[in-house]
């Protein structure tokens, strides 16, 4: 399972890494962590692969279950993805401040974790009504 996790994760963050690289531009001055609504895109679509290969392998999943499963690939996806938006930017602002690569990666990891705790929430609802459907 936290093989499932660590695959599902690398890929969300890689995702989120070429939308970010892609969506922010050359010229020096500012960068965003989510440069287009867009960039988002890749967070549901993730989780809804990852919580369907779950359900398919487990129909009576609970919501608690799904919530868990879904959070703790959001939550790696989050770590890998603020590494690699501190790197960026140490590289891309040329040695900045300690309190703005702190807050880069603060901010990436938080902003993640709240769309994809959504995301989570949302799948988890639908997966248990799901389940108690095949239930019944």
């Amino acid at each position: 399972m936290l093989k499932h996790t660590l695959v599902h994760a690398l890929f969300l963050a890689v995702l989120l890494a070429l939308f970010f690289v892609i969506g922010n531009p050359i010229h020096p001055g500012a960068i965003s962590t989510f440069p287009w609504l867009i960039a988002m895109v890749p967070v549901p679509i993730v989780l809804a692969v990852r919580l369907r290969y779950e359900f398919k392998r487990n129909p009576s999943l609970s919501f608690g279950q799904t919530f868990r499963f879904g959070e703790s690939t959001v939550c790696l996806a989050g770590l890998l993805f603020g590494a690699f938006t501190l790197a960026y930017s140490y590289f891309y602002f040329r040695v900045p401040g300690t309190y703005f690569l702190g807050m880069t990666l603060l901010l990436t990891i938080l902003g993640t974790w709240f769309v994809g705790t959504v995301g989570s929430l949302l799948f988890a609802i639908v997966v248990a009504s799901i389940a108690k459907r095949h239930e019944a």
